[in-house]
């Protein structure tokens, strides 16, 4: 584990909803922050940050959490890779050394980088000039070849093993996807050779993997495509090319748009059109439209005018469906494709393109009446059109669906209602709220410290403080003693309270700060609160004496004794009964 106020210096520095806002579009929401949580699907947000305490928690699915959580639970990383991440973001060097498989991570990281760099720097010296030619005549300027960090493969079997064989060892450089074994002898080869290179990078920036495109026009019997495998530190279904890139404009504009290819991306963005990034393989995934639900509700789909772009289209539409996004068609005329239509037409006549969007339910009819012939192919298709929007939750949406096929295919509205899918009704829901403190909700506990976290200065001014053994719940007992700990020593309410808390404790007082909590008079509430929890013990000690008197617990149990500790417990509930409100506290 690191030093202590290395961690709390990180937390100092990176504000939580700055990390979170990189993937949450964030609203303010009172003394919270809200937006859709991007652990579970949802339509309604029910995320809460509190950046005063550096918290976050999902009043959905019960996630909380924070900075550190956050980033492991988001990138599907360790705790100490987490630490490293966000270690270098806020400049703060470890002392600590590293775990086996961190150090793995690391270094896959690092190879990854390395060879970025290196590829980089092969296109842009004399090696590269015939493939800086042309990556220009196909509209990659200067400028967006340093952005994306294009690079090249040369014409060898080797240039990279040679530069990371003496420093990386044969298992990382196997892990890393950059090299193959060869078949009939020892030894590795380079993946990529004579190809223009594509860095793939993480939501964090960092490159992860590469897509290589032939170039020279006598490789057309190689694959037109070689990509990274996926390894340790790349999953393609859950990444995103150019989203790093993307993810500024997308939140500005309120909209993503998804394309095809590599070549697609870089010159979008050239032309003015950062919102662009596109999947990656040869399908669109339900991760990777989650990634984009996180920062905005509408897609525009722009892919390839030709057979195989209009199924990426199809399955695209109903995957972004399901992740409960608003989807629209950019139509592009017969063998376009997003890179040679900016070339040939500009962005000017793209933009139009993006402005004339077609309505995703406009669009399946338009193809689903092409393929009709006969009566029977209009039942069939009208049945494929109703079940593709099966997993449509807008019940406006589905409304205008049904009259609009209703219309366009001579069919009663009533016959089509039936034929969508039941169980794709989501029911409506009020808006997800963080816990309100109305009578009965939560207890005096919950309550109590609630205000402690916001205003701890109440722990040094009352003169009548609860016990640990006043609290009935062990883990608010945990709690109050941690938060009581870290005031008396001047240290901040953030995280783990300087490692007092483990996972559930840190789950817990999420919860906490996160839940609001109408402050009227906070002297008074921290009084009443305290009493309360104080009464709820003495009421528990006044029935177990009560009892003992009545039906003693064994027989050398002492009436007497019984009496004397109830008429304590008495007087104490009497005093507590009685006590007012200021005079308990120290100005």
């Amino acid at each position: 584990m690191s030093d202590r106020r290395e961690i709390e210096t990180i937390r100092e520095r990176i504000p939580i909803t700055e990390l979170v806002g990189e993937f949450v579009t964030l609203k303010r929401a009172g003394a919270n922050f809200k937006g859709l949580c991007p652990f579970h699907d949802e339509k309604t947000p029910s995320f809460f940050v509190n950046d005063q305490h550096g918290y976050y928690k999902c009043f959905g699915c019960g996630e909380s959490g924070d900075i550190f959580t956050f980033l492991q639970k988001i990138s599907g990383i360790s705790f100490g890779e987490a630490l490293r991440q966000l270690a270098d973001r806020a400049g703060v060097r470890l002392t600590k050394g590293k775990k086996r498989n961190d150090q793995i991570i690391d270094a896959l990281y690092e190879i990854n980088e390395s060879a970025a760099a290196f590829y980089h720097e092969i296109l842009l010296s004399s090696r590269g000039k015939e493939a800086r030619k042309y990556l220009q005549d196909r509209g990659i300027t200067p400028e967006y070849i340093d952005k994306f960090r294009l690079g090249l493969a040369p014409d060898s079997w080797d240039s990279l093993l040679k530069k990371f064989r003496k420093t990386f060892s044969e298992e990382l450089l196997e892990k890393s996807g950059l090299f193959r074994k060869r078949n009939e002898e020892s030894g590795f080869y380079d993946l990529f050779r004579n190809r223009i290179l594509f860095p793939i990078f993480d939501p964090t920036g960092r490159v992860v993997a590469f897509g290589g495109r032939i170039w020279r026009e006598e490789e057309t019997s190689a694959p037109k495509y070689v990509n990274s495998p996926e390894t340790p530190i790349y999953t393609k279904g859950r990444t995103l090319y150019g989203f790093p890139f993307a993810r500024t404009a997308i939140r500005r504009s309120g909209y993503a748009l998804l394309l095809e290819g590599y070549t697609d991306v870089v010159l979008a963005h050239s032309f003015g059109f950062a919102e662009a990034c596109a999947g990656l393989g040869t399908a669109l995934t339900q991760a990777q439209c989650r990634i984009l639900s996180r920062l905005t509700d509408t897609v525009l789909l722009v892919y390839d005018a030709d057979e195989a772009g209009e199924r990426a289209a199809d399955r695209g539409i109903s995957l972004c469906l399901e992740a409960g996004l608003n989807v629209r068609i950019v139509l592009l005329p017969p063998g376009a494709d997003p890179a040679s239509f900016l070339l040939d037409s500009g962005a000017t006549a793209f933009g139009k393109r993006l402005a004339e969007a077609e309505d995703i339910i406009e669009y399946r009819i338009r193809g689903a009446l092409k393929k009709c012939r006969s009566v029977a192919d209009r039942a069939r298709e009208v049945e494929h059109l109703m079940a593709s929007f099966s997993s449509l939750k807008n019940p406006l949406l589905r409304a205008t669906l049904v009259k609009t096929v209703s219309e366009r295919f001579g069919i009663p509205e009533r016959s089509l209602q039936n034929t969508l899918a039941v169980d794709a009704r989501r029911p409506s829901r009020e808006e997800a709220r963080p816990e309100k403190y109305v009578s009965g909700k939560r207890g005096a506990e919950f309550r109590f410290l609630r205000l402690l976290i916001d205003q701890p200065i109440l722990l040094r001014k009352s003169r009548m403080l609860p016990d640990p053994e006043d609290f009935t719940s062990e883990e608010y007992r945990s709690l109050y003693c941690s938060i009581r700990e870290a005031i008396e020593n001047n240290e901040p309410l953030t995280g783990d309270l300087g490692g007092r808390l483990d996972a559930r404790g840190l789950a817990l007082i999420a919860e906490i700060a996160t839940s609001e909590m109408p402050l009227q008079d906070p002297q008074r509430q921290f009084l009443d609160y305290s009493r309360q929890i104080k009464l709820q013990r003495v009421n528990a000690e006044i029935s177990k004496c009560t009892s003992e008197i009545e039906e003693p617990a064994s027989p050398g149990s002492s009436p007497d004794e019984n009496r004397q500790q109830l008429l304590k417990w008495i007087a104490l509930k009497k005093k507590l009964m009685s006590s007012t409100g200021n005079e308990k506290f120290t100005e």
